[in-house]
């Protein structure tokens, strides 16, 4: 026994781990305990563990092998909290799924590494302590998911608001935040300068009714989407006007949100993608002939099952459908051919007032795709989400 210790502990790291990748996820926790050189291994050498898998429904204060597990797992890439009848951890290298009887159960787990944190909202703002389970220093994206109705028992001091500032304060790599709540303070928003370090920022909140927070954003957010903000001012989208870096612009259902951007969006000299979802009528368009950069623009009106407007870089086609019966005509569409592609679309009997509304694609000159869908009305087929009596009420 000790000569086969002594010959364990001359070999060189590439065959220790040539023979620790055999082990499954408890063998190989225990080789973490054996000593210093051998834990360096397990630890610090992520690929014995991908692929690995690893489950219990064992707390870690009831069982020595999970706690062992956790406290032996190297930095994991996602980390989703989740709330069930029982405790149950699932690992799947390099996730892992921690489900937890209660908010105070969280407590009982060692302290973990991970990249990307998912976990509901009275979860996160047990976790987003001094105290967590979590070494925040690591974390780069944050997900807040809306905590269930049976369950909201937080004191409104400790709602999203509280959560987004503590997360701001802990964790100083972070780079993307979703927030997904029911009311959100952007009073308090607009206080924490801790925005300022966001590349991504997406937000689902129904009262959410300021943007002014933004203005911490300007230096570094790249991506921002609204989602379900119907109560939202379509005078707040000036703020997007200081959002000098911004690419990606997602708005989903955010009523009438949708009619203020024809002011903020020339602004936006970086913007490549912009995507509106059931954001009321759909607005006039012609804005986007000065976003120089624009590659992507998806219109999806809710009196359509599909997208209306959708603009891609992939491919160098034009397509239209018509009416029921769909009929498909494909033309080329370079900022050379543009010219000529409008009296094309005349010659298949679209409305002059059709026409004059796709003028501004003159002014993409790198749009490289384009996809309309329209629909045929009596006498003449109209563009359903640029048609000239959307803004006299009558539906499309």
């Amino acid at each position: 026994m000790e000569m086969a210790a002594r010959s364990l502990g001359d070999l060189p790291d590439d065959a220790l781990l040539s023979i620790f990748s055999l082990l499954p996820v408890p063998d190989l926790a225990r080789c973490a305990y054996v000593c210093e050189r051998w834990r360096k291994i397990v630890t610090g050498y992520t690929q014995l563990w991908k692929g690995k898998s690893y489950g219990s429904n064992r707390r870690p204060s009831e069982s020595a092998e999970v706690r062992a597990v956790l406290r032996t797992l190297p930095p994991l890439r996602e980390l989703v909290v989740e709330v069930a009848h029982e405790f149950t951890v699932d690992i799947s290298y390099p996730q892992l799924i921690l489900t937890v009887a209660n908010v105070r159960t969280v407590r009982d787990c060692p302290r973990l590494t991970c990249d990307y944190l998912s976990t509901r909202l009275d979860i996160a703002v047990v976790m987003l302590s001094s105290r967590s389970t979590v070494d925040f220093s690591a974390l780069r994206k944050l997900r807040i998911l809306r905590t269930a109705a049976a369950s909201a028992r937080e004191p409104a001091a400790y709602g999203a608001d509280h959560a987004v500032a503590s997360a701001l304060g802990l964790c100083p790599n972070l780079r993307e935040l979703s927030v997904c709540a029911e009311s959100l303070s952007a009073d308090r928003l607009d206080r924490l300068e801790g925005l300022g370090r966001l590349r991504t920022l997406k937000i689902e909140c129904p009262g959410l009714r300021k943007l002014t927070f933004l203005r911490h954003c300007a230096g570094a957010l790249e991506e921002l989407q609204l989602v379900g903000c119907a109560g939202l001012p379509p005078a707040e989208l000036a703020a997007l006007r200081r959002l000098r870096r911004l690419r990606r612009l997602q708005l989903s259902d955010c009523g009438a949100a949708a009619a203020g951007l024809a002011s903020a969006l020339p602004a936006l000299a970086g913007l490549e993608s912009l995507q509106l979802h059931h954001c009321g009528h759909p607005p006039d368009l012609s804005f986007a002939g000065r976003c120089g950069r624009l590659r992507e623009l998806c219109v999806i009106h809710s009196s359509a099952a599909d997208a209306v407007l959708t603009l891609t870089p992939e491919g160098h086609r034009l397509r239209l459908r018509r009416g029921a019966g769909v009929r498909v005509v494909g033309l080329s569409l370079t900022a050379d051919h543009l010219p000529g592609a409008l009296p094309r679309l005349a010659e298949l009997g679209l409305a002059r007032g059709c026409l004059d509304r796709l003028r501004f694609l003159r002014h993409c000159p790198q749009l490289r795709h384009l996809c309309c869908e329209f629909r045929r009305r009596p006498g003449q087929p109209q563009l359903l989400n640029l048609a000239a009596d959307v803004a006299s009420g009558s539906s499309t």
